[in-house]
């Protein structure tokens, strides 16, 4: 019985293939799909597909019937050749183009550089898809507000937070996470550790048990089931480790004094916290010990859960909303209800909106994205003004190539061309100031910013922008030049019809009117800043000098004697202290002050 390869395959290599090699080609095929066919007919039809598909080479293609057959590389390497010599024939010119289009890129880069970093943040939590934020929606006599701060509750002389209970009432909910950092202001500041002789003061928060084990943070010394198990326990970073023993494993089990007053045992090691997450700490201490005899940094606290994949959010924050109603008597007139969001969005969507938190910096983002869209599309104009500015000196070289046979569209793709090839020297250029400019960038923007060379859709995307930008910046001054007639040309009787002058003249005052705005949102901007930054604060700041009172200086004994002895010193006018820093200090007064010649509306 004869076999038959696949028809759609077989058709399919009749209809590409050359006439002089289709015989030869299709029995070889068809004899080894016959050898094959017997022992294991799917594979000798995948093969034969698979064979048809490697035969489509241009050696095997048949030309295209009624179309001249072009010498492409030499039409590619006649277009590299002229454009080169155009280059380098009016130096001027090119380097104004270059530069001027390099500089709109670098900007255009910087800002992209910038927004990735912002969108990234968050962004690295393996279970980041399962992982949200509770927050809470108050409506307070008609005025509805906002929070992401965790209610506590007042039990048996201690304080408690009973949403940690929802993990074990709601079956979608896998781990809750209370987090509160230990350095924040008003009353936050870097702790202190001793181990012998060895003294630091860092930054850390305070969290449950579950906490890292939601996000990836890494444990990669002792048990990573149970890091934060008891009250007495702390992990710490592997930064943090190795200012006090040689390797991570022989931190665990240690014991390590903090602030002078208390040992901890530290259970576990994790990796150092990158740079784009938005908890930051060197160390984690039991969330219980904060509760009870840790000092508070402020009164905020946030909650994180963890969900089962495929949880449906809106139940979810129903079923919580109910716990907290069982755990938490409200005032009369109040209403709550909770929500819940994604933890990689609350950095970007963190200021809330009717109870609902829907702004934040991606406002900025937004803005910024405008901006570089600006920057970009002067520079495109710019260079198309400049080309189109320049085209006196390459008409009669258009009209020798029309009267000698070249096509519009010939003279097109040479044009569209050297646009490419200046649009890749100035992406180039602007590759290179960035890679010098950009850790003054990051010490500016204070972001640790990096240029992915190793990621290829970095690279794909900067390809793009060339292509965009060669295309956007020389389709004008491309098709105006190959449109230009021959006769004219060479009679020396050049002119611009007056559709082409409204063209060029709108670009200019198009590209001014947005240099214009760029220029009036900077001096706003810089205004807006000059005023923050020169505004009276109720105190002297360049005179004042805050440090916090901590170690023996908590005696008052010892503060009276150390103000005594500060007052006596050459330079120092005054010394006080007080509960908060100066900058953050807020006051809430009900009763009216009233002073001596107080007049009406003061």
């Amino acid at each position: 019985m004869k076999h038959h390869p696949p028809k759609n395959a077989l058709s399919f290599l009749r209809w590409f293939c050359r006439k002089d090699y289709l015989e030869e080609v299709e029995g070889n095929l068809v004899e080894m799909f016959e050898e094959e066919y017997p022992k294991h007919p799917g594979r000798a039809n995948r093969q034969f597909c698979w064979q048809v598909l490697l035969h489509f080479r241009p050696e095997y293609i048949r030309p295209m019937e009624g179309t001249y057959r072009l010498n492409y590389y030499g039409m590619f390497k006649n277009f590299v050749k002229v454009g080169i010599r155009n280059i380098a024939r009016d130096k001027a010119y090119t380097a104004i183009n270059i530069l001027g289009l390099a500089l709109g890129i670098l900007c255009c880069f910087f800002i992209l550089l910038w927004v990735h970093d912002e969108r990234s943040m968050d962004n690295f939590h393996e279970n980041g898809d399962e992982l949200y934020h509770v927050y809470h929606t108050w409506t307070v006599e008609g005025e509805t507000s906002g929070d992401y701060n965790t209610q506590l509750k007042r039990v048996d002389n201690r304080w408690i937070a009973p949403i940690k209970g929802i993990a074990q009432a709601i079956p979608e909910v896998k781990y809750v996470g209370l987090y509160a950092t230990g350095y924040e202001l008003p009353w936050g500041h870097p702790e202190t550790f001793q181990i012998g002789d060895k003294i630091f003061k860092l930054k850390g928060s305070r969290a449950t048990n579950d906490f890292l084990k939601m996000y990836s943070h890494p444990i990669i010394a002792g048990d990573a089931s149970t890091p934060l198990v008891d009250i007495s326990s702390i992990a710490i970073s592997e930064k943090m480790a190795a200012m006090f023993f040689d390797s991570p494993e022989e931190a665990v089990g240690k014991s390590i004094r903090y602030e002078d007053t208390r040992e901890f045992t530290i259970t576990a090691v994790f990796e150092n916290v990158p740079s784009h997450s938005t908890f930051q700490f060197e160390f984690l201490i039991n969330w219980e010990a904060n509760m009870t005899f840790l000092s508070q940094a402020s009164n905020f606290r946030s909650t994180t859960v963890q969900l089962e994949k495929g949880a449906d959010t809106e139940k979810v924050a129903g079923s919580i909303d109910a716990f907290m109603a069982s755990q938490m008597e409200l005032e009369e007139g109040v209403e709550r209800a909770a929500g819940l969001q994604l933890f990689k969005n609350k950095y970007l969507y963190g200021t809330f909106e009717n109870g609902h938190p829907v702004k934040g910096r991606i406002e900025y983002i937004n803005i910024f994205l405008l901006v570089a869209l600006f920057v970009l599309v002067i520079a495109c104009i710019n260079f198309t003004n400049l080309s189109t500015a320049r085209s006196f000196r390459r008409a009669r070289e258009v009209g020798v190539r029309k009267v000698i046979g070249s096509s519009k569209s010939y003279l097109v793709s040479q044009f569209l061309l050297e646009s490419l090839f200046l649009a890749t020297i100035s992406t180039l250029l602007a590759l290179g100031i960035l890679i010098f400019l950009l850790p003054y960038f990051n010490s500016f923007t204070g972001k640790e910013i990096e240029l992915p060379y190793a990621d290829l859709s970095v690279w794909g995307i900067i390809g793009s922008i060339v292509l965009l930008i060669g295309f956007l910046a020389g389709s004008y001054p491309s098709l105006f030049l190959a449109s230009l007639k021959p006769v004219s040309v060479l009679k020396g009787n050049l002119q611009f019809a007056r559709s082409e002058n409204w063209i060029r003249k709108g670009l200019t005052i198009f590209q001014f009117s947005l240099s214009i705005l760029l220029l009036i949102a900077t001096l706003v901007v810089a205004r807006q800043t000059d005023f923050i930054q020169q505004s009276h604060l109720g105190y002297d700041k360049e005179n004042l000098v805050y440090v916090r009172v901590e170690g023996e200086l908590m005696d008052p004994n010892k503060y009276y004697l150390f103000k005594q002895k500060a007052m006596n010193a050459p330079g120092i006018a005054m010394v006080d202290k007080s509960s908060e820093a100066p900058h953050t200090m807020r006051f809430e007064i009900s009763d009216p002050i009233n002073w001596e010649g107080k007049r009406e509306g003061d």
